[in-house]
């Protein structure tokens, strides 16, 4: 390989900002492209020859690359001339945003929120606007916990709802596209970076922008690697090897939508323990344990290329249901009339939510993403270290103002990566004593947030209290 000629893992990979989506190893027309795992649990590019002289089709495709197209200037070509569409500086270009669910037998119930994606798949479907839909499912290999996979049938699409909190490669669903004698139509979900990626590819490739109708995104905060996963299955009381279900949003025994379970079933039939987020996840996942890093330097919550995004109805006013209801971010006229006509007939329950209300549902995200990454940046900078293409410029100011917890996020990304195959097979409590000293930041920061909304919601200090005591206050008020 000639070492002058740059690639996705000379650029991309070997500075940690690669998200492990696998789009270019299936573009690549050299087929010189192989997704792998790292040491440190990321999923990336290997080169497996020598690539052709200024090629750089894998750094034209590639999300986070310097040679990507503009994020605005794709939304604005695929958006802007849609009758009767609007745009937000934060939600990007929207039709008609909604809140509610499914009524469809199944989907609220295996679905991470209120089931909205998979009502919508079977929908394009039984519509023949799509032949069938690419999601994510459980891995037929043994190499892998899921895999982006095709599927025409129902059953199986219900089957694969719900949330999957690991990396997950399509390279293998994007060479079976470009390579069909007789193009399909599809529709896929994927996340915010992933769905850049695919617009990008379908200008290279006409042929994937005509198979690939619908893009069906989700909202996104952060993406751990594959270790978050077998941590959580060692926490569970199981031994990281095959699993024949894993379900990180397990609605069973919750008491409201955000206190979702973990669950897991090894390959054996063995159940593991089941892990509340709150009591035994949370810590893991907010203190960003096993953080792909280029999510630190990731604008989009939203999806904004997505033609429809799906998200959770973090607000007090739909939390305390478990069930879950979906917000959505209608974008494409052919979604907007599908859901019209499902709340019309009764398959689907949505209403109308002011972009305001779907703005707060996800303001930690929005906080981090669209606000404090611009002080992530300038540390970057301090550091020395390659970072993506963004909207955002580095600021001092920013960084000043939150830099314990932009000092401490790095180190728990790094510590927790190097640390975790020391301790793969030992108690989880070890390596939770070991990542003590670089997550206190978290758990202050945690303590504010709280007390915050305490501040701003006094009734959710009735939760403190005594079942008897609270219902007495209930009567009275």
């Amino acid at each position: 390989m000639d070492m002058g000629n740059k690639n996705i893992v000379s650029e991309i990979a070997e500075n940690e900002l690669c998200m492990g989506c696998g789009i270019c190893s299936g573009c690549c027309p050299s087929e010189n492209l192989t997704m792998t795992y790292k040491e440190n649990g990321d999923l990336a590019p290997q080169i497996l020859g020598e690539c052709p002289q200024r090629c750089e089709i894998c750094l034209e495709i590639c999300p986070f690359s310097y040679k990507a197209n503009n994020a605005n200037e794709i939304a604005q070509g695929l958006f802007s001339g849609i009758e009767g569409i609007s745009r937000d500086d934060l939600l990007g270009y929207y039709l008609d945003t909604y809140v509610g669910y499914s009524i469809t037998n199944g989907h609220r119930e295996r679905g991470s929120s209120g089931g909205m994606a998979t009502w919508l798949l079977e929908e394009l479907i039984k519509n023949n606007l799509v032949d069938s839909v690419i999601c994510v499912a459980k891995s037929e290999s043994k190499d892998s916990f899921f895999a982006y996979r095709i599927f025409n049938k129902v059953d199986s699409i219900r089957d694969a709802a719900g949330s999957k909190y690991c990396p997950v490669e399509m390279s293998g669903v994007i060479k079976n596209i470009l390579h069909e004698e007789n193009p399909k139509r599809y529709a896929i979900v994927g996340l915010p970076c992933s769905l850049k990626a695919l617009r990008s590819a379908a200008h290279k490739y006409p042929k994937l922008g005509y198979s690939i109708r619908y893009m069906l995104g989700l909202c996104c905060l952060q993406l751990p690697n594959r270790f978050y996963t077998e941590y959580l299955i060692r926490l569970s009381g199981l031994p990281v090897g095959q699993m024949k279900t894993i379900n990180y949003r397990s609605k069973r025994g919750a008491e409201r939508a955000g206190n979702f379970r973990f669950t897991a079933v090894s390959s054996s039939g063995k159940r593991g323990k089941e892990l509340p987020y709150f009591v035994s996840v949370a810590h893991a996942f907010g203190s960003g344990y096993f953080k792909r890093k280029v999510c630190n330097y990731c604008e989009d919550v939203f999806a904004e290329l997505a033609d429809v995004t799906f998200m959770d109805a973090w607000l007090p006013e739909y939390e305390s249901d478990p069930t879950g209801h979906s917000i959505l971010i209608v974008r494409n006229p052919d979604i907007n009339r599908l859901l019209k006509e499902g709340n019309k007939q009764k398959s689907c329950l949505l209403e109308q939510m002011p972009i305001d209300r779907v703005i707060e549902s996800q303001r930690g995200a929005v906080e981090s993403k669209k606000k404090q990454i611009s002080g992530r940046l300038y540390y970057a900078k301090m550091l020395g270290e390659k970072t993506s293409r963004t909207e955002a410029m580095p600021s001092k100011e920013v960084y000043r103002k939150h830099r314990i917890n932009t000092r401490s996020s790095y180190r728990i990304q790094d510590k927790s990566k190097q640390l975790w195959p020391r301790y793969r097979k030992k108690p989880p409590w070890l390596f939770a004593a070991r990542m003590l000293p670089y997550s206190w930041p978290y758990f202050i920061k945690l303590l504010r947030i709280r007390l915050a909304r305490l501040w701003r919601e006094p009734r959710r200090m009735l939760k403190l209290l005594p079942g008897s005591i609270r219902t007495r206050i209930l009567r009275n008020n």
